[in-house]
């Protein structure tokens, strides 16, 4: 039972109300004040004999205007509210406090920790992050938040943390917490973004990637099986999702099987569903929900032989039986194949059964890897880089000369997916800079040629007594400034952001923008492995 008295507000009105209560006795297990004239009390044990005895009793003291039941406490209804809120929302979302522990969550982020969204709120959040210092984040945010890679139970998420700050009278606001946004990178990539945008999304400066497209549109417009080969990230699915909206299915559904990850146990069920003895259908399988649409059979080079077998079987005769049942069952859809290695050298060397391979090769397709395309690299790193920021909602962001070099001379073993992946990640670490330098990204083998850098930067660093000499006689002051400006000058190309080098230096952002400016020293700050000036 939960009770809302209005009242006056006067010494001793809630010790009396409380007294009436505990003569019962009535256990009180919590209460509000709303503004000076409502008091509510939760007394869960009450009856409703008790209730209809106490409210005479309550109404009769002195300042009482009325008491009735009421169905929530304000703080109750208050949650409930933001619970709404927060399960209307696509994305995981959770509210955190200053030490990494969630307060409260929707549904989206309870399937994403893969947990019951009972048990969400008091979740330790930060003892699952294994590649960031969580709480410390929380706590040094600043009014615009920020950006940041999370890695939660071995899932790579993009998290975005915006301060939760209360009033505190006269001192001003005080951060009490966070909210947490959560993504997958393929829920913010320039692929996903585009699926519905048939062929668009495909770059192809290159006459190979041009023809490439065009036997893509006219293979598009028929119902053969179509194979689809190339390496990891050169965009399978999505040029199969292309020619499925460029064909006559594209009101159908696109099923997507994974074959690789299918076990045998699960084959049977999961594919061709399950009946009765009766031939009712008690589940349906990927193949009725592919029906009058696609069916991608993705990493078909690594599908076990029980699969091939019973894939071959429907693609020759079109009709499959269903777990339990005994009819045969024919559905119409069209087959698109993905394959990373060749399926003619697998099925020579037996890993891959040769009437299956002839029976997905009618069409055929090779997506060429991104090292066979360095032409249009650099084009193709702009035109991603910019359909992020459209779709993160940042400022144009441009590649620096030393990161295009460095794109150039790396193999792109990830191909077009990995580069996408880099620039994103990249984005993420930018702070209020608009150009991307070769420290803002992770290739392997980048990192040590920038601490190298910075190590010569360092070793170049002029002794002491030479900066004195340099200041011309100016005295102290005149030296100490000549040591700042070099100092900065060699440091502001590695770390271009007046937030970035001050978290380098250990001192204040406001003092580093200051000198930056005093110094005259900017985004184009050249390298210099001299004094600045003399």
């Amino acid at each position: 039972m939960r009770l809302e008295v209005r009242c006056e507000n006067r010494p001793g009105m809630a010790r009396e109300i409380l007294d009436l209560l505990s003569a019962v006795p009535i256990n009180v297990l919590s209460g509000e004040f709303a503004s000076e004239r409502f008091i509510y009390l939760h007394t869960p044990d009450m009856t409703l004999k008790q209730l209809k005895q106490l409210l005479p009793k309550i109404r009769a003291i002195r300042g009482v205007d009325d008491v009735h039941p009421i169905a929530l406490m304000p703080g109750e209804k208050r949650q409930v509210e933001l619970q709404t809120l927060l399960d209307s929302l696509p994305d995981p979302v959770l509210l955190l406090d200053l030490t990494g522990r969630v307060l409260a969550g929707n549904q989206p982020s309870a399937a994403l920790l893969q947990i019951d969204q009972s048990r969400l709120a008091g979740y330790p959040l930060v003892s699952r992050v294994t590649n960031s210092a969580l709480a410390q984040e929380i706590n040094r945010l600043e009014d615009s938040g920020q950006r940041l890679e999370l890695v939660i139970l071995n899932q790579r998420l993009l998290g975005e943390l915006r301060p939760i700050k209360v009033p505190v009278g006269s001192l001003g606001f005080t951060l009490t917490g966070a909210v947490l946004t959560l993504r997958r990178p393929m829920d913010m990539s320039v692929t996903s973004g585009l699926q519905g945008q048939g062929f668009e999304p495909f770059f192809h400066q290159q006459p190979a990637m041009s023809q490439l497209v065009l036997q893509a549109r006219k293979m598009a417009r028929l119902d053969d099986t179509l194979l689809l080969e190339g390496e990891t990230g050169t965009g399978k699915e999505l040029l199969a999702r292309a020619c499925h909206q460029g064909g006559a299915r594209r009101d159908g559904p696109f099923v997507v099987l994974d074959c690789a990850s299918l076990s045998d146990e699960r084959l049977d069920s999961e594919v061709f569903g399950r009946a009765d003895p009766g031939e009712d259908v008690v589940a349906h399988g990927l193949l009725d929900r592919a029906a009058g649409g696609t069916l991608y059979l993705d990493r078909i080079d690594e599908a076990s032989g029980l699969l091939q077998r019973r894939l071959l079987r429907f693609l020759q005769h079109g009709y499959f039986h269903r777990v339990g049942g005994h009819q045969e069952v024919f559905v119409d859809v069209r087959v698109i194949a993905a394959s990373q290695q060749s399926l003619l050298m697998l099925s020579k060397g037996d890993a891959f059964r040769q009437d299956l391979y002839h029976r997905l090769q009618v069409l055929q397709l090779f997506l060429p890897p991104l090292r066979e395309r360095r032409e249009e690299l650099l084009a193709l790193a702009g035109y991603l880089l910019d359909r992020l920021c459209h779709r993160l909602a940042l400022p144009a962001v441009t590649l620096s000369a030393d990161l295009q070099a460095q794109l150039l001379t790396y193999t792109w073993p990830g191909n077009v997916r990995e580069l996408e992946n880099q620039l994103l990640s990249a984005l993420m670490r930018l702070d209020e800079e608009s150009v991307l330098y070769p420290h803002h990204l992770r290739l392997p083998g980048l990192e040590q040629q920038v601490d190298s850098a910075a190590e010569a930067q360092d070793s170049a660093m002029l002794p002491w007594f030479e900066l004195a000499d340099s200041a011309q006689g100016g005295g102290y002051d005149a030296a100490v400034a000549a040591f700042e400006r070099a100092l900065l000058s060699r440091l502001y190309p590695l770390y271009p952001s007046s937030r970035k080098l001050a978290r380098y230096l250990g001192v204040s952002h406001s003092l580093v923008a200051r000198k930056l400016r005093q110094f005259a020293l900017g985004r184009n700050t050249p390298v210099n492995n001299g004094l600045a000036s003399k």
